[in-house]
């Protein structure tokens, strides 16, 4: 029996996390022979034929996610590369939120191959492999004590280990089969002592990583799948909906021994039950043009201080032709959402109350207009964009977007993340564009502590300038270091005397983003270059040009944007954020921003 409490929450369900084996599919020990279970193909054409957000999860590391995905497919399952996720999806994003870099794989390319495409050095279990930062564990039949060796040694240097598992046995068509991963990662703990972090299904980490790609927080989510110990705890960890199939381990019985807050919220006999329970329910579940008509937006209907945002409601945005609507997850708060909040400059015709702020944003795609063919529903996505237009700005739960603003989020960039990058690092893209600075040349950066400042020091030295950067004295000297600036001088008046200092001859240019104006002019060279982010106060002296940068007239450039996001991949460009914070305290965003101090980008999450 399905409860009404169970039915309105699989109604307001906004997106599925589909176990494989067991669930969707049964084959033997290593997922050959793949048949579908019945309606395991249709119920992922109706999710798919609805722009459902949905990932296919299996534990399995035997295979790269996109050949689980391939072999998917070759079964007669419409499953894409960028839906499949295994344990090794969850190790990237644990990985590089961690910042490790060298990760010794008791595995296969199945395990490899997603932390390379990242940037992670890959270590082979063999003795002398040298220092790394965590041992991860996942199928590996070909197991051998030196390579137990190898792991114990890593631990005992300080590695972390990770296992994509801890469950004994998964489903195959011929019952149950052994996997790999907790039995090496118990001999592992036994010898070391060690604590033990599971990558894969239940752990909350899996979960959160599915619903970071599907741009849905994890309680919004249906989780179905057919092992107790995996898809329901897992569940219920992240106060997801758990929903049990009998298909593989889980049968009639499997639950019956659990307390009532163990068992899943609805108990079927498979996932072509689920179809018809969906179908009878004629859920869009969160199809937004269908469903919602109305989404929330951080906004305001007069200016003043940030007392005036309010949490309003918005009509739901329509996608017209070479537009798609994207269903924000993050939107920062840049100090032009302080100036646009305050109504420091004119609004053009078309833009009125209520106002939305924001000029970037991250999510994923929820509709697309005709003539688009680039984009497609549950692509991750970024975008700079503009609040001086109707429709407002970034902070909304939907933004429609020009498709050739877009920019793919790479995977282990979460989306909080990446809604840090599009508008700063496309001002100091196009700033550097504009300064045209040969290698070898000077650059001063001022403001060197905040976002422009951080990635002008990075893509500067990236591209082989000299950069110079100012702190105040304390723990910003050491960050603005580490960015990689060659000098650390004082900021404020006293930097132009400080540069004079190191290039008595002035620097071939400055990058004022601190807006010091006339102060920062004498560190200049004679026929130099300043460039401004906001206009310049003053007059020019000694044949220096002056330029002003204007990213609103850069918008339309995704691809740009997707240059700079292989640059965080590659480890050229950090993101950074100084928290994460529900858009109701968005009030208390702008009033930290403006009591300055504050590192990184303040994100805001719908």
């Amino acid at each position: 029996m399905v409860t009404e409490a169970v039915r309105e929450r699989l109604r307001n369900a906004r997106g599925f996390i589909f176990d494989m084996d067991g669930t969707l599919v049964l084959g033997d020990r290593v997922n050959h022979g793949l048949r579908p279970l019945p309606g395991a193909t249709a119920m992922l054409e109706w999710v798919r034929d609805r722009g459902m957000p949905y990932v296919v999860f299996t534990n399995g590391t035997n295979r790269a996610p996109a050949h689980f995905a391939q072999v998917l497919r070759e079964a007669g399952l419409p499953v894409p590369d960028d839906r499949m996720m295994t344990p090794a999806s969850s190790a990237v994003v644990m990985f590089t939120k961690r910042g490790y870099k060298r990760v010794m794989v008791l595995g296969g390319d199945g395990m490899a191959l997603p932390l390379r495409e990242v940037r992670i050095e890959v270590v082979p279990p063999v003795a002398e492999a040298g220092p790394v930062d965590a041992v991860f564990v996942g199928w590996f039949p070909e197991f051998t004590m030196p390579a137990l060796q190898a792991a114990c040694d890593a631990v005992w240097g300080g590695a972390v280990l990770f296992s994509a598992s801890e469950t004994p046995f998964f489903a195959s068509a011929n019952g149950r089969a052994l996997g790999t991963s907790r039995a090496i990662s118990a001999m592992i703990r036994s010898l070391t002592g060690c604590r033990l972090h599971i990558t894969g299904k239940p752990s909350l980490d899996a979960l959160r990583a599915a619903a970071t790609r599907l741009g849905v927080p994890a309680r919004d989510l249906a989780v179905v799948g057919d092992d107790p110990l995996l898809e329901v705890p897992m569940a219920h960890r992240g106060r997801a909906l758990a929903i049990a199939v009998g298909t593989g381990l889980g049968g009639a019985d499997a639950y019956d021994h659990l307390p009532a807050e163990r068992q899943p919220h609805l108990h079927l006999n498979g996932v072509d039950e689920l179809l018809d329970l969906v179908t009878e329910l004629s859920l869009s579940l969160h199809v937004w043009s269908l469903v919602m008509s109305d989404i929330r937006a951080c906004g305001f209907t007069e200016f003043g201080d940030p007392s005036v945002l309010r949490v309003l409601t918005v009509p739901m945005p329509e996608p017209g032709p070479g537009q798609v609507r994207v269903r924000v997850a993050a939107a920062t708060v840049n100090p032009t959402d302080l100036g646009f909040r305050q109504g420091g400059r004119r609004l053009p015709d078309g833009v009125a109350p209520p106002y939305i702020a924001g000029m970037e944003l991250a999510g994923v795609i929820d509709a697309v207009g005709s003539a688009v063919t680039t984009w497609r529903v549950g692509d991750r996505v970024m975008a700079a964009v503009s609040p001086w237009e109707p429709g407002g700005g970034a902070q909304a739960e939907c933004r429609v977007v020009d498709a050739d603003q877009l920019a793919r989020v790479p995977d282990g960039i979460t989306l909080e993340a990446a809604a840090t990058l599009p508008m700063n690092g496309m001002t100091v893209r196009t700033a550097l564009d504009m300064l045209a600075l040969p290698p070898g040349s000077t650059l001063a950066v001022t403001g060197s502590a905040g976002a422009v400042g951080q990635y002008a020091i990075q893509l500067g030295t990236h591209e082989g300038l000299t950069v110079i950067g100012d702190a105040a004295p304390g723990p910003d000297e050491a960050l603005v270091r580490s960015f990689g600036a060659s000098h650390v001088v004082p900021r404020g008046e006293a930097m132009a005397a400080a540069v004079r200092a190191l290039y008595p001859g002035g620097v071939d240019a400055v990058l004022d983003a601190a807006l010091l104006g006339p102060l920062i002019l004498p560190a200049v060279r004679d026929g130099g270059q300043l460039l401004a982010v906001r206009p310049f106060q003053g007059e020019t002296e000694r044949d220096i040009t002056i330029s002003l940068v204007l990213v609103g007239q850069h918008l339309h450039e995704g691809p740009r944007i997707e240059e700079l996001a292989a640059l965080v991949s590659d480890g050229v460009l950090t993101l950074r954020i100084a928290e994460v914070l529900p858009a109701e305290r968005a009030a208390e965003a702008h009033q930290r921003l403006a009591d300055g101090g504050v590192r990184g980008r303040q994100v805001l999450t719908f």
